[in-house]
């Protein structure tokens, strides 16, 4: 039996984003967010992107969909609220998601064009082992992590 969360995602990520603004607000920094909730009986991604853009859907056809930003980065203070976004994971899909990490490992001219690039060539699997080499071959100074979640039935 599937239980509701105790806050929306909305709600996460704004008190999240609240709490950051006080903490780093001064400073000019910021963070980028990917929260998700995945139901896992209809494979419903509710999905709340903060400026991250940097998630994808596999299908089972080999195809690759990109989710992309619903609202600004964490602690801009920008006054704008997030959006959730909605996604589907068919059987046989996978979710991947990596940290903005990764951008500090590509040409910034067009770094989403080398990533689904590397999407088409190398497929899931593929795609987080080209990702760990790059690390190692650049001495990434930022963090690189790259998550995947699959459904099989």
């Amino acid at each position: 039996m599937r239980t509701a969360p105790e806050r929306s995602l909305l709600t996460t990520v704004a008190e999240v984003d609240s709490l950051l603004e006080e903490d780093v607000g001064d400073l000019n920094m910021f963070a980028t967010l990917f929260c998700a909730d995945i139901d896992t009986t209809t494979g419903t991604i509710s999905y709340v992107d903060g400026g991250h853009s940097l998630s994808f859907i596999r299908g089972a056809d080999g195809t690759w969909k990109h989710l992309g930003s619903t609202g600004l980065p964490l602690a801009l203070s920008m006054g704008e609220p997030h959006q959730v976004g909605t996604a589907y994971l068919e059987p046989g899909e996978a979710l991947m998601t990596c940290s903005d990490g990764l951008l500090d490992l590509l040409d910034l001219d067009d770094p989403l064009g080398q990533i689904d690039g590397i999407l088409a060539e190398c497929g899931v699997d593929g795609a987080v082992e080209e990702t760990m080499k790059r690390v190692e071959r650049a001495k990434a100074p930022d963090d690189v992590t790259v998550i995947v979640v699959r459904r099989y039935a």
